[in-house]
């Protein structure tokens, strides 16, 4: 079933009047889909004077619906715009490196085959009209993932057409569209606030988007706050205040976490680490081992007699940091950080090979919370009947 699509008023539209009746646009960035979506809708609008849009998930839609829509004549007699929205879900089938891929064969499954052949019907009615689109309607199809397997559709739609790429931008080019799209809100971002941004939001532009909005309104609130800051100025400082910490800032902050909370108080930062500030459950995995690596090796070293000068260099453990991890392996003993760390390579292959990420990251991250303050706890109280 169709669902008119609500449309958006930014940017300009296309420079050439002849505007194509079927577009592709696939690729992971959504961002720039919804912005070409958003500017053939407006140009065919000034063409035609009035558009009517209607929107299909391909999820749940199936090509002769679609096509129904296309073809079948509008009583206000305007234009059609019809959008297939998710259209690998509809369009991409086994061999097409979509989910049903891997699925055992019709005998085992037969519910499997019957969706791959219902996607193989799809991709033959659509690439049968793009070979020849109707006139009074603008199909446009976006996908999430690359079409590149579907070559007989993309070469139709190249034909009558255009079939647009939509990739993930460079840091270069993420920070120039920060620095620009702040010119929208009305604000000024300084070109090393807009790095720092990309380095911690990535290169998502519909995040980016939504940071730099969230930054040109917290700038002008500043303004008020501070008498003498101009508004609309989005700095460095105001970039570290409002977002989430950096690649490297998250290192040590999640080291301080492991090393320092409680096991509820260490649970609630790694949702936050994941949710705000959006690290890859995988990422965070990886530095857990390798934090569990230092305590063992630490542990280790303690227990065969070295001092903290003899092995810091050999692990790699300096400053206070260092410091903190040696005193928690000492607590923990040796025995205790083997098994921790085992489990902490355990819980990362066991991401590595499809498991629920954040279900694994957030049980080791308990486990070894819950080990120190135990450690901690036992040694207090050593210390307290001495």
């Amino acid at each position: 079933m169709a669902k008119r699509a609500a449309s958006s008023d930014s940017d300009s539209p296309p420079a050439k009047a002849g505007l194509p009746p079927v577009v592709v646009l696939h690729g992971p960035e959504r961002y720039t889909q919804t912005l070409r979506t958003n500017q053939l809708r407006r140009a065919l609008v000034k063409l035609h004077g009035d558009c009517d849009t209607f929107l299909f998930d391909g999820q749940t839609a199936d090509a002769a619906a679609v096509l129904d829509e296309l073809r079948s004549p509008n009583l206000m007699m305007t234009h059609k715009l019809v959008i297939i929205d998710n259209a690998e879900l509809m369009l991409m089938g086994k061999g097409d490196d979509d989910e049903d891929a891997d699925e055992p064969s019709a005998a085992a499954n037969p519910a499997a085959e019957e969706r791959a052949a219902g996607k193989a019907k799809n991709r033959e009615l659509i690439t049968k009209y793009c070979q020849s689109p109707d006139p009074s309607s603008t199909l446009i199809i976006r996908a999430g993932k690359s079409l590149g397997t579907i070559k007989l559709l993309l070469a139709a739609a190249e034909k009558c057409g255009s079939v647009e790429k939509c990739e993930e931008l460079g840091e270069a080019d993420a920070v120039n569209f920060a620095v620009r799209k702040a010119t929208e809100y009305e604000a000024t971002l300084d070109p090393r606030a807009a790095a720092m941004l990309v380095d911690r939001t990535g290169t998502d532009l519909g995040r980016i988007d939504c940071e730099v909005a969230k930054l040109a309104v917290a700038s002008v609130a500043v303004a008020k706050l501070k008498p003498g800051t101009k508004a609309g100025v989005i700095d460095t400082a105001l970039v570290a205040q409002m977002t989430g910490l950096s690649g490297e800032e998250a290192i040590f902050e999640f080291q301080r976490i492991l090393l320092s909370e409680t096991p509820e108080g260490a649970l609630q930062e790694l949702r936050t680490f994941r949710v705000v500030y959006r690290h890859d459950p995988v990422a965070l995995s990886i530095f857990v081992c390798r934090l569990m690596q230092q305590l063992e090796g630490v542990a280790r070293a303690i227990a065969a007699g070295e001092s903290f000068g003899s092995f810091s260099g050999r692990l790699k453990l300096w400053g206070p940091s260092g410091q903190a991890v040696a005193q928690v392996a000492e607590k923990l003993g040796q025995r205790t950080a083997a098994r921790l760390l085992a489990d902490a390579l355990e819980a990362d292959v066991g991401m590595k090979s499809g498991g629920n990420a954040d279900m694994l990251l957030e049980v080791i991250v308990m486990r070894i919370s819950r080990a120190i303050n135990r450690a901690k706890a036992g040694a207090a109280a050593g210390a307290g009947r001495r």
